[in-house]
């Protein structure tokens, strides 16, 4: 009797043993399972974070393409039917946009104001800074004497290989700005 009792007991603590570690991982199944969820949920939250910064820089790329475009627009390199009329009239030349730059901006003289500018500079001379031209006949660039600016429309026309003629269409010069 005494062995049948100590196996009861031995069976009855095997089984209460057995439900308790089987609890026991349930409840860490359970747990597992929870924390899972919840590190999805972070994941999924972090996901739409993502995706809306995604969309928002889309459509910034998007905008900074259409402002390329925008910018792009009126410059000599990238106006097809100017490039082949000054190739038809003027000749081949790598580079026309550059050549035509370079040759407003050496009618920047070493001393006094560029003959070009029709103002007198109050600071100094009147220069040429930023030159862009637009297609195949005009230039518009801005001058300054360091303090004082303005900006013109120019046209253009080359004169054999080495030469550019240039003429003024329309020209201002902005007021000055008070001294501070």
């Amino acid at each position: 009797m005494k062995k049948k009792i100590c196996l009861s007991w031995t069976v009855a603590l095997t089984a209460v043993l057995l439900g308790a570690g089987m609890f026991y991982l349930l409840y860490r199944n359970i747990r597992t399972i929870k924390d899972q969820t919840c590190r999805l949920s972070q994941a999924e939250t972090r996901t739409a974070v993502l995706n809306d910064s995604l969309r928002i820089l889309h459509d910034s790329i998007i905008r900074l393409n259409d402002s390329l475009y925008d910018a792009q627009f009126f410059l000599l390199r990238y106006d097809g039917n100017a490039m082949r009329y000054l190739e038809k009239f003027h000749g081949e030349r790598p580079g026309w946009e550059y050549f035509i730059r370079r040759k407003l901006l050496q009618t920047n003289p070493p001393k006094g104001s560029n003959p070009l500018i029709p103002f007198d500079g109050i600071n100094g001379p009147l220069r040429f800074h930023n030159v862009r031209v637009l297609n195949h006949k005009w230039i518009i660039a801005d001058f300054s004497d360091g303090r004082n600016w303005g900006q013109m429309l120019l046209e253009y026309e080359p004169v054999g290989r080495d030469s550019v003629r240039f003429g003024v269409i329309r020209a201002l010069v902005y007021p000055p700005e008070p001294a501070e």
